[in-house]
């Protein structure tokens, strides 16, 4: 329970940081540039109804945002399990 709750106090600090990191990368703004961005976001945005270009943008930053928690929370679970295990093996 503890390994749970520490990489989730993680993931919510390094959301936000990742998800920027992932928003200015070359990488993902040519991607959206090219048009394969918005074509890879059609579904979501046919499913929310998304009608303009600030609904385009929220829908695109608040999936980049769930894709980051995501991404965090399970670094943070592997690296805390990492420790915890090497940890032990230190004990023995």
């Amino acid at each position: 329970m503890k390994r749970f709750f520490v990489s989730l106090f993680a993931a919510l600090v390094l959301a936000f940081p990742i998800a920027i990191a992932i928003g200015r990368s070359s990488w993902f703004g040519h991607w959206m540039a090219n048009g394969h961005g918005w074509d890879a976001f059609d579904p979501l945005l046919n499913f929310f109804g998304v009608i303009g270009v600030e609904g385009e943008g929220d829908v695109v930053v608040n999936t980049l945002l769930v894709a980051s928690f995501a991404l965090s929370f399970a670094l943070a679970w592997f690296v805390f399990g990492a420790f915890a295990r090497a940890r032990q093996q230190k004990a023995k």
